[in-house]
């Protein structure tokens, strides 16, 4: 079985997101919750990466909140993001844990 493709950071990302779709904020936060926060500019070239690597997929949406207008980034796992995920999980998960 080949070593998984993804880096520790890419799977984090990718299972951050899951089977929905996250909003950047949530994702970072979640890297927060995980001591792997990153500054806003470090994270969004790392999507940019993902995206480009196809990866996962970024939306814009928008909305009003008191009169002022809002975008904020979204983003869903890919095809390709899935299966390099789930390639990695089953690499992982049949290793034996050491003593």
């Amino acid at each position: 079985m080949k070593l998984p493709k993804l880096t520790n950071l890419q799977f984090f990302v990718l299972d951050s997101i899951g089977n929905g779709t996250r909003s950047a904020g949530q994702v970072m936060q979640a890297m927060k919750e995980c001591d792997e926060a990153r500054d806003p500019s470090a994270f969004y070239q790392l999507m940019s990466r993902m995206i480009r690597d196809d990866l996962v997929q970024g939306t814009m949406k928008s909305s009003t909140y008191n009169s002022r207008h809002y975008r904020e980034r979204f983003y869903s796992l890919t095809k390709n993001g899935k299966l390099l995920y789930n390639d990695s999980v089953k690499f992982y998960s049949g290793k034996v844990i050491l003593a």
